[in-house]
């Protein structure tokens, strides 16, 4: 995958803040939630990183070449 989309696909889906209340997907720079069920809380968290699929992906290959070989 082209460096810039990746960029910006990661901008736009991975470098966020979730407000623990509601759950609200908020910007990276918010300091309240925007969300008016939750109070606009101040109690935000920074959201989970996705897994490392390619070296997930690499590993399983390994180890399934690997209990191909012994057999």
């Amino acid at each position: 995958m082209d460096p810039t989309i990746a960029a910006v696909a990661k901008k736009f889906n991975c470098d966020k803040k979730v407000c623990r209340k509601c759950y609200a997907t908020l910007p990276l720079k918010a300091t309240n939630c925007r969300k008016r069920k939750c109070g606009h809380s101040n109690q935000i968290r920074l959201k989970k990183k996705p897994k490392d699929w390619s070296r997930t992906r690499y590993l399983n290959i390994i180890i399934f070449n690997i209990n191909q070989s012994k057999k």
